[in-house]
C-alpha cells in the first residue's frame, strides 16, 4: 500500500487468491495516480526555484550594470538561462496532471465496482469516518487540484515569450510584475494539492490499520508466503 495513494480496500492479503488478484489491479491503478501526481508537483516545485533563481540573477544583473561591472552581461545571460529552466520543468507537467486525472476517474469507477461486489465496504464507511469525506469525495478533490494546478501551468506557459522579451530588454521591473502573482498562485495551489493529498493518506492509513491486517501480522489462513503463493 503506497504511502502517499488513497485506499477504498484492505490490502490484498485479506481476500481470497481470486479476489486479491482484482484488488491488486486496484492498487496499481491508485498508485499510478499518485506517482504521476507527485511527479506534478516535483515539477513545480522545480519551476518555482529555477525563477527564483531568475530573479536573483536579475537583480545581481541590474546591480552590476549600475555599478558599471564588467561581467554585467554574464549575469544577465544566467538570469535568462534560469528563466529557460523554469518553463523546461513544466514542459511535461500537463501530460503528467492529465494522466493522474484518468487514474483517479478509473480508480473511483473501480471502487465503485468493489464496493458493489461486497469489497471494501468497512474500508470505505471508516474511511469516511475518520477523513469526513467519502472515497468518491477525496479522489474529486485530488482531481480538482490537478485541474487547478494544470490551469496554472497553463497560464504561466502563455506568457513565457513576454518574460523572455522583457528580459532581453533588460526591463525588470516590468517582468516582476508580470510574473509575481502567477507563479505565488501556481505555489498556493501546488501546496494546496499537496495538502490534500497528506491529508487523504492519512486518511486511508489510519483506516488500514482501523479495519485491515497488515503485512507482518498473523494471517489467518496462513502466513503471508502462503497467501503470496495462492494469488
Amino acid at each position: 500500500m503506497g504511502v502517499l495513494s488513497l485506499h477504498n480496500e484492505c490490502p490484498p492479503t485479506n481476500y481470497a487468491a481470486a479476489e486479491a488478484k482484482e484488488v491488486c489491479r486496484g492498487i496499481i491503478i491508485g498508485e499510478e495516480a499518485t506517482s504521476s501526481l507527485l511527479r506534478a508537483l516535483s515539477d513545480s516545485l522545480l519551476a518555482l526555484a529555477a525563477m527564483d533563481d531568475t530573479v536573483g540573477g536579475t537583480v545581481a544583473a541590474w546591480k552590476a550594470f549600475l555599478d558599471g561591472d564588467n561581467d554585467a552581461a554574464e549575469k544577465a545571460q544566467k538570469a535568462r538561462q534560469s528563466y529557460e529552466q523554469s518553463f523546461a520543468a513544466v514542459a511535461s507537467t500537463i501530460d503528467r496532471i492529465d494522466l493522474a486525472i484518468r487514474k483517479y476517474r478509473e480508480l473511483a469507477v473501480y471502487a465503485q465496482e468493489a464496493k458493489a461486489a461486497g469489497r471494501g465496504v468497512d474500508f470505505q464507511e471508516s474511511l469516511t469516518e475518520v477523513a469526513g469525506a467519502d472515497f468518491t469525495t477525496l479522489t474529486n478533490l485530488r482531481v480538482e487540484g490537478l485541474r487547478t494546478l494544470k490551469f496554472r501551468i497553463k497560464l504561466l506557459q502563455q506568457v513565457q515569450g513576454v518574460g523572455r522579451q522583457l528580459l532581453n530588454d533588460r526591463n525588470y521591473t516590468e517582468f516582476f510584475l508580470t510574473f509575481m502573482q502567477p507563479l505565488r498562485d501556481l505555489a498556493i495551489d501546488a501546496d494546496k494539492l499537496f495538502s490534500e493529498v497528506i491529508r487523504g493518506a492519512l486518511a486511508s492509513h489510519r483506516t488500514l490499520f482501523q479495519v485491515g491486517q497488515i503485512v507482518g501480522e498473523e494471517i489467518e489462513s496462513g502466513s503471508l508466503k502462503d497467501v503470496v503463493r495462492s494469488v
